[in-house]
């Protein structure tokens, strides 16, 4: 046994929306740092596991992220700033998942895996959503809409061409926005 200081391994980070604390993902553990005075807490403390792709809600008053503590990648959320036990979103961990997003009305997360599905979550219900499976490798570039109603991302064709797509929540459905003469890729919405 041995201590190993965690600034030497952070794997990911974020900043808080309010600009108040940090956080960093580093030897499997989640911490949040304060921008100017407090302490450094371990919010997740599982030695027996390995969390990862940390991120807060838009309002700050939740984190988000992937840990194998059941023995398979699930996607936990839980209070910032709660001793409670965090809340298991998904029980599927059939593959790798990676950065979750959080929708800016904080009510909904979307999430891609290895074998190219991106899905979304309502966080109160715990319904889970497919959107896409997708064609040819992963798809790691999706983005909310700033009313939270829509998804886009980009799909490779059966030509390896990629092309923005547009989810609509509300209609469960997809539509290609882009053609397919040239490789269109991480779509950002308009903040109006």
């Amino acid at each position: 046994d041995r201590w190993i200081n965690a600034k030497d391994h952070i794997q990911d980070y974020t900043v808080s929306p309010d600009g108040t604390r940090a956080m960093f993902g580093a030897r499997g553990e989640i911490f949040t740092v304060p921008a100017k005075h407090g302490n450094t807490r371990n919010i997740t403390s599982t030695p027996n596991a390995n969390e990862k792709h940390s991120t807060f809600s838009p309002n700050a008053q939740w984190i988000a992220y992937v840990s194998d503590v059941s023995g398979e990648d699930e996607l936990y959320f839980q209070k910032v700033n709660s001793t409670d036990a965090p809340t298991r979103l998904t029980s599927d961990g059939d593959r790798y998942k990676y950065q979750p997003l959080w929708s800016p009305d904080s009510k909904k997360l979307a999430w891609s895996d290895k074998s190219g599905r991106v899905f979304w979550i309502d966080v109160a219900t715990k319904n889970k959503t497919l959107i896409v499976q997708g064609r040819r490798g992963d798809i790691r570039d999706y983005s909310w809409s700033p009313d939270s109603k829509f998804l886009a991302y980009s799909n490779n064709n059966d030509s390896f061409i990629s092309q923005v797509w547009i989810y609509s929540l509300g209609e469960n459905r997809t539509r290609v926005v882009t053609t397919a003469e040239f490789d269109d890729f991480s779509p950002i919405w308009d903040p109006q």
